[in-house]
């Protein structure tokens, strides 16, 4: 009879130990990534030249530099506008069991990036406790490969609803390329993010963002296209100026 009790206490242990460490979620630390300096406090101050009438039906259109859009901001039917968003806090959050050290980037939206090892992961979109869409997706890879395409995810906000969706292709389409803003020139590397969801039957909308070593973004292009076809720019983003601490929190 004692040995019955004796195993009888010995199970009800083991099982409450095991109970509370899987209650326990993974912590995982934020890194740093050369291309996009994520200290708390560290903002980024963009003009935007927004446009709706700026197309090109050239079907044997190519990326070749920035310039290959044909884009004059000093056109009639452009308008210019200002933001900004910065590094606002850290936040943990949880995604299914595992905690992760989230920068809390602030440009109107809460959006979520983890700084992991093999590269920024887009986390989702957030208003308030309340209002959120959490998902994880890869953003950048660490190393950034060339050639390749990597996937991963895109959060954003359309007609006023959070908005997470999974990226058609995304790669680098340039590297070393000069780029020049208000805020100065830099040599950037170009990523061009093709969005899964399509805008008609084979189109897509598309981003070109320029990064630049130990700056962050320095500019950025969104257009609707449809390949081998026809494409129309929305607008062009340029760094205005910035206040950048590489040195990690």
């Amino acid at each position: 009879m004692h040995l019955y009790l004796k195993l009888f206490f010995i199970l009800v242990l083991t099982g409450c130990t095991n109970s509370s460490s899987t209650d326990t979620p993974l912590l995982k630390k934020s890194s740093t990534h050369d291309f996009f300096p994520s200290k708390v406090g560290n903002e980024w101050v963009f003009d935007r030249y927004s446009t709706a009438s700026f197309s090109n039906y050239n079907e044997n259109w190519a990326y070749d530099g920035i310039d290959s859009f044909g884009f004059n901001i000093d056109s009639l039917d452009v308008s210019l506008s200002t933001f900004s968003f910065e590094v606002e806090r850290k936040k943990n959050i949880l995604i299914e069991d595992t905690l992760y050290e989230a920068h809390i980037i602030n440009n109107g939206f809460q959006v979520p990036y983890y700084f992991g090892n093999k590269g920024i992961y887009n986390l989702g979109i957030f208003i308030n406790s309340n209002d959120s869409l959490l998902n994880k997706g890869l953003y950048i890879p660490k190393p950034i490969p060339e050639n390749v395409s990597w996937g991963g995810q895109l959060s954003f906000v359309i007609d006023g609803f959070l908005k997470t969706s999974q990226v058609y292709d995304r790669r680098v389409v340039s590297k070393n390329e000069i780029i020049n803003t208000p805020a100065g020139s830099f040599e950037c590397i170009v990523i061009r993010t093709m969005i899964e969801e399509p805008i008609d039957i084979a189109g897509y909308t598309t981003l070109f963002e320029y990064y630049s070593k130990d700056v962050g973004l320095i500019a950025k292009v969104k257009m609707n296209w449809v390949p081998d076809l026809y494409w129309q720019l929305e607008y062009l983003d340029l760094l205005k100026r910035y206040q950048v601490d590489i040195h990690k929190n």
